[in-house]
């Protein structure tokens, strides 16, 4: 099956999967037991199906982790957008790594490493792109690690 062929057919099977869903969800970190995702690489938030986005907010020493156990297996994306405070001054800095995997991370900094973060009063939001390959079987770990800064707002979809 050629790789154009299967993108089509995992973004027909998300599509099916969310309309047959009531409608899709957001979780917001503020309504996550004790008020935050989960820090623990070893015990990561579950992220079921139905979830369509991720709001979040990291500081430095914070990490969220996170498995996605419901995604459809095969080539698909996701998109992940951090964003400095709209009032910052010239010393504002804030970043960090994002990491992932198809397997439980084995220590806190284990994974693929998607991008570095860097926000400052110059580049106040970030976009990335985890393009997953066709091999993909459906379960994605993926480590937020803020090493510095604070307020950092993001989005995961």
């Amino acid at each position: 099956m050629s790789t154009l062929v299967r993108r089509f057919a995992a973004a027909a099977a998300i599509f099916v999967a969310g309309a047959s869903t009531a409608s899709a969800t957001t979780m917001w970190e503020a309504e996550a037991p004790a008020g935050a995702f989960s820090s623990n690489w070893a015990a990561p938030t579950q992220v079921g199906a139905g979830v369509s986005s991720i709001h979040g907010t990291g500081a430095g020493g914070v990490f969220d982790n996170f498995v996605f156990t419901a995604l459809p297996g095969g080539a698909q994306t996701l998109q992940l957008v951090f964003t400095a405070p709209a009032a910052v001054d010239p010393s504002y800095s804030a970043g960090g790594a994002v990491l992932w995997s198809d397997q439980p991370f084995r220590w806190g900094w284990d994974g693929q490493p998607l991008f570095s973060l860097q926000l400052d009063d110059l580049a106040r939001k970030r976009m990335a792109t985890l393009a997953l390959p066709d091999t993909f079987a459906g379960t994605l770990y993926l480590a937020l690690n803020f090493t510095h800064g604070a307020n950092i707002a993001y989005e995961i979809t």
